[in-house]
C-alpha cells in the first residue's frame, strides 16, 4: 500500500472506494447514514450533518456541546 500511495500520491482505499457510509448519531444513537466523499474533513462534515433535515428534531437549535469525528466511519453529536 505505502508503494501505491508513494507513486500515485493517493492511498489504493481512496482510489477504490471514493465514497464511504458515514454513521451519523445524536446522543450516542444512530439518527442517519451518510454517504461522504472520501477526503472530507471534520468541518466539512459538521456542515452537512448540522444542516440536514432528517437531524433537525434531535438537534434542533442547540448548539452542541461535544462532537466526536472518526474519519471515514462516524461523527456523534452530543447536545
Amino acid at each position: 500500500m505505502k508503494i501505491f500511495k508513494q507513486i500515485l500520491g493517493v492511498s489504493i482505499l481512496l482510489s477504490i472506494f471514493p465514497v464511504f457510509g458515514m454513521i451519523v448519531s445524536v446522543n450516542g444513537k444512530v439518527r442517519d447514514r451518510l454517504q461522504v466523499k472520501a477526503d472530507l474533513d471534520q468541518s466539512q462534515v459538521e456542515g452537512l450533518v448540522m444542516n440536514s433535515e432528517k437531524l433537525k428534531p434531535w438537534i434542533g437549535e442547540n448548539k452542541p456541546k461535544k462532537i466526536i469525528f472518526v474519519p471515514n466511519k462516524l461523527i456523534n453529536i452530543v447536545v
